[in-house]
C-alpha cells in the first residue's frame, strides 16, 4: 500500500472516531434553575458546558457553573450544540388546612379563613415541582396591612395568621446556598405560584351571581361565602325555588330560604328566573339571627328570551307533518304554545304536537292532517299560514308556512311486462300517510292491489308498487294491453272510493272508510257505485275515474298503461278500431324491443282495390305511413282518413319486413248536421268575457282509446 492510501485510511478512521465521539458527547442534562450554582447541584449537571444556550430568541448563559437568564428568558429547553438543558424558575406548591372544631377543610388559593373560629391545622407544606431538589428555608408573608415579614419555614402555623382580617400572601424563599452568592431574596422567591387567603368575620358574608343579566326562564349560579356554622337566609323576588348544591340542606320559613354554611365557608345555588322581560329579579342575604337587616342584595336584570325558529322545508303539502326547529337563549319547553292562523282561519292552538328539546335547542312536529279551526272545525286549505310561538301569552317568534295541494305521479314504470315476472311501479305520492293503492284493468280482467305500504325500497314520498309474478303469470294475465289507476287518499288519509271484491263503494264522510278493515266491514255505511263484472271492463275503469273526479271527496289518482307479453316475446301492438268516421285520425302504437331502428310500415288499403270496369266508380283508396322503432322499443303512427272514401279497408302492420298484424277497418260517413233556417239578424251584443274551460280527463270508452294515447305514455291527472 502506498503512502497516499495509508494517509487516506488514517484520515477516514480519525473522522469516524471524531464523529462517534461527537455523538457520544451529546447529553440531555435535565433540569436546572435560574441563578442556580451548578457546582452545588447534583453531579449530573456539574459538568454542563459553559457558553450561550439558546431556545429560539431566548438565551441563558452558563458561566463559572452559574445559570444566568437572558433578557428574553422563558422556561423551556435550551440547546448548546447537541446538548440539551431544561431551564426554569424554581417553584413550589402549597397546601394548608383550616379547622373548625373537629372538622377540617382545605384552604384553596384565594379561599377564606374565618376570624376567631378557624385555626390553621398544619404548617404549609410546599413541594418542589422541578426534578432537581432545591430546599425552602423561609416564607415571605405579606400581611393585610401591607407589612412584609420573613417567617421561618417551620414557624408558619396556627392562629398567628388570623389576628387581623384581610388578605394574606405566602411565598417560598429558596435556599440561597444552592444558588449564586449575592442574589437578593426577591430573585429567589417563588414568583410563579403563591398562596393567598382572606380572613373574614361573620358579618363579612358575600353573595355573588355568575351573571348580572339573564333571559326570562334562564338559570344562573349564585354563590354565598360566609362563616362556617352560621345560619344564613335569603329572600327571592321573581325567582323559582332555588336548587342548592349537594352539601347544603335547604329549609323554608316565613318566606325565607335558610341554610347552614358548610365548613368550607361557601355554598352555591342554581336559580331559574321566573319573571318576564323588564321584571328585575333580586336576592337579599340575611343571617337568621337578624332577618330585619340584609347583609347584601344583588339585582339581576331580566331580558326577553331570544328565540329562533326555522322551517324544515320551504313549503309542505296538506297532510304533511310540519317540522320547526330553533334555539332559545333561555331554553324552551312544552309549556310554550304554538298557534296557527291564516286567511279566514281563526287563530287556533296546535295540539297533538311532538316536542323535543336538548339544552337550548328544540324541535316541534305539527301534523297538518289533524289541524282544525277551534271555532268551526274546518280543516286547513291550500295557502299561507302563520305559526306563532307564545310564552305567557306573548308571541316570541312567528314563522310563515305555505301549504300546497298533494299530488301523485309515476316516476318509473315498465312499458312491457313478461308473463311470470314481477312488475314494479315507483310512485311519488305526497302526504299519503304511507299508503297508496292501485287497480288494474284489462280485457275481461280486474285486479285490486290493495293497501300498499312503504317498504325498505321506499324513501320520503316514493312508493314501490309490485304486481308479483304469480299475478302476471299466463294463468292469470293474458298478453295484451292493461291500464292501471293508482289512488291517493289525500288529506283525510282515507279512501273515499273503496272496492270490496268487484263492487266499488263511495263514502263522502271524512275518515269514514276503515282502510285496515276487510270484507263488508271495510265499506260499512258506504253507497254501492257499480260492479266491475256487470259492465265492459273499459267502462268500469272510466266509471272509477269519474267517481274519483267528484269534488265530494278529496281522493286523487293517476293512470298508466303497459303491455303484457309472453316470456321471450317482446312485441305488442295496440288495439285497432273496427270502425272510424271519415276524417278522424287513427293512432296506432306498439312495443318491439328486438328490432331497434327497424322500419314500421302501416298500410290501409280498400278491400275493393281491384280491376273494375271503367264505367263504374272506383272506390279504391289507400294510406301508407312509416316510422322507426325507437331505442326503448316504442313506436307510433297516425293515419288521417280525411282523403279516404267510405269503404271497407284492410289495415296491416309490418315491422322489419315481417307482417305483425292485420285488421279490418270500416270508414263510415259522419252523421249529417241539421240545417237551421236562416235567423233574422240580431242586434250586436257587447263582448262577453271568455268562460274558463274545465280540463278534461282521458276516457276509457274503449281500451283502444287509451292505447291511442301511446302504449308507453304516462297519463297524469292532477285534480285542480
Amino acid at each position: 500500500m502506498n503512502a497516499k492510501k495509508i494517509m487516506g485510511a488514517v484520515l477516514v478512521a480519525l473522522l469516524a472516531v471524531t464523529a462517534f465521539a461527537g455523538v457520544a458527547a451529546a447529553t440531555d442534562y435535565g433540569t436546572v434553575f435560574t441563578y442556580q450554582d451548578l457546582a452545588k447541584a447534583p453531579a449530573n449537571v456539574a459538568d454542563v458546558p459553559e457558553g450561550v444556550w439558546t431556545n429560539g430568541a431566548a438565551q441563558v448563559t452558563v458561566s463559572e457553573k452559574i445559570v444566568y437568564p437572558g433578557a428574553n428568558f422563558v422556561a423551556g429547553v435550551y440547546k448548546f450544540g447537541d446538548h440539551k438543558l431544561y431551564v426554569t424558575y424554581p417553584t413550589a406548591s402549597y397546601a394548608v388546612k383550616g379547622k373548625i372544631g373537629t372538622e377540617a377543610y382545605l384552604v384553596g388559593n384565594g379561599g377564606n379563613v374565618y376570624e376567631n373560629t378557624t385555626t390553621l391545622e398544619s404548617t404549609l407544606t410546599p413541594t418542589i415541582t422541578s426534578s432537581s431538589k432545591v430546599d425552602i428555608i423561609n416564607y415571605l408573608l405579606t400581611l393585610p396591612s401591607g407589612k412584609v415579614e420573613k417567617v421561618p419555614y417551620a414557624n408558619l402555623t396556627g392562629t398567628n395568621l388570623t389576628e387581623e382580617k384581610g388578605t394574606y400572601k405566602v411565598q417560598a424563599i429558596f435556599n440561597e446556598s444552592k444558588f449564586v452568592e449575592g442574589v437578593p431574596d426577591n430573585l429567589l422567591l417563588d414568583t410563579v405560584n403563591a398562596l393567598t387567603f382572606t380572613v373574614v368575620g361573620e358579618d363579612d358574608a358575600t353573595i355573588s351571581a355568575s351573571v348580572n343579566t339573564v333571559y326570562a326562564g334562564e338559570t344562573l349560579s349564585v354563590t354565598v361565602k360566609g362563616t362556617p356554622g352560621t345560619v344564613y337566609a335569603f329572600k327571592l323576588e321573581n325567582f323559582n325555588t332555588p336548587v342548592l348544591n349537594q352539601y347544603v340542606t335547604l329549609q323554608t320559613m316565613s318566606g325565607f330560604y335558610n341554610f347552614t354554611m358548610p365548613n368550607n365557608g361557601e355554598a352555591t345555588f342554581q336559580f331559574t328566573v321566573a319573571g318576564t322581560a323588564n321584571d328585575d329579579a333580586t336576592i337579599k342575604l340575611y343571617t337568621m339571627a337578624d332577618l330585619e337587616n340584609e347583609i347584601e342584595t344583588i339585582e339581576i336584570t331580566v331580558s326577553a328570551a331570544v328565540v329562533t325558529a326555522t322551517l324544515g322545508a320551504p313549503s309542505y303539502y296538506v297532510g304533511d307533518v310540519i317540522k320547526i326547529s330553533g334555539t332559545s337563549t333561555a331554553g324552551i319547553d312544552s309549556t310554550y304554545k304554538f298557534n296557527i292562523t291564516g286567511t279566514n282561519f281563526k287563530e287556533t292552538e296546535l295540539t297533538g304536537t311532538k316536542f323535543v328539546k336538548e339544552g337550548k335547542t328544540w324541535e316541534v312536529e305539527i301534523p297538518t292532517a289533524n289541524v282544525v279551526e277551534a271555532a268551526s272545525g274546518k280543516s286547513l286549505d291550500v295557502g299561507t299560514y302563520t305559526i306563532s310561538i307564545e310564552q305567557d301569552g306573548v308571541a316570541v317568534k312567528t314563522v310563515a308556512v305555505a301549504l300546497k295541494q298533494p299530488f301523485i305521479s309515476i316516476l318509473e314504470a315498465p312499458e312491457i311486462v313478461a308473463q311470470g315476472t314481477d312488475a314494479e311501479f315507483i310512485v311519488n305520492a305526497e302526504a299519503t300517510k304511507a299508503q297508496v293503492k292501485a287497480y288494474v284493468f284489462g280485457q275481461n280482467y280486474f285486479l285490486e292491489v290493495d293497501h300498499i305500504k312503504k317498504t325498505e325500497k321506499d324513501v320520503e314520498n316514493k312508493f314501490t308498487l309490485t304486481i308479483n309474478k304469480t299475478q302476471t303469470s299466463a294463468k292469470n294475465m293474458s298478453t295484451g294491453q292493461y291500464f292501471m289507476v293508482i289512488q291517493h287518499p289525500m288529506y283525510d288519509g282515507a279512501y273515499n272510493i273503496m272496492v270490496n271484491g268487484t263492487i266499488f263503494y263511495l263514502n263522502t264522510e271524512k275518515n269514514a272508510v276503515n282502510i285496515s278493515a276487510t270484507g263488508a266491514d271495510r265499506v260499512a255505511g258506504s253507497t254501492a257505485l257499480f260492479n266491475v263484472n256487470d259492465r265492459q271492463t273499459a267502462n268500469a275503469a272510466q266509471a272509477l275515474c269519474d267517481a274519483l273526479d267528484t269534488q265530494n271527496i278529496d281522493d286523487m289518482y293517476v293512470k298508466y298503461s303497459f303491455f303484457v307479453v309472453k316470456q321471450g316475446e317482446t312485441s305488442e301492438i295496440s288495439d285497432i278500431p273496427s270502425e272510424v268516421v271519415k276524417g278522424d285520425k287513427i293512432v296506432i302504437s306498439g312495443i318491439d324491443t328486438v328490432n331497434d331502428g327497424a322500419t314500421v310500415k302501416v298500410e290501409m288499403v280498400s278491400t275493393a282495390f281491384a280491376a273494375v270496369p271503367k264505367e263504374e266508380v272506383n272506390s279504391a283508396a289507400f294510406i301508407v305511413v312509416t316510422t322507426e322503432v325507437a331505442k326503448d322499443g316504442s313506436w307510433e303512427v297516425t293515419l288521417d282518413t280525411s282523403d279516404l272514401n267510405v269503404d271497407e279497408y284492410s289495415l296491416s302492420v309490418v315491422i322489419a319486413d315481417a307482417e305483425a298484424k292485420v285488421a279490418t277497418v270500416n270508414v263510415v260517413e259522419a252523421a249529417d248536421e241539421p240545417v237551421n233556417p236562416e235567423q233574422p239578424e240580431q242586434p250586436e251584443q257587447p263582448e262577453q268575457p271568455t268562460e274558463p274551460t274545465e280540463p278534461t280527463t282521458p276516457g276509457f270508452g274503449a281500451l283502444a282509446a287509451l292505447a291511442g294515447l301511446g302504449a308507453v305514455a304516462v297519463l297524469l291527472l292532477r285534480r285542480e
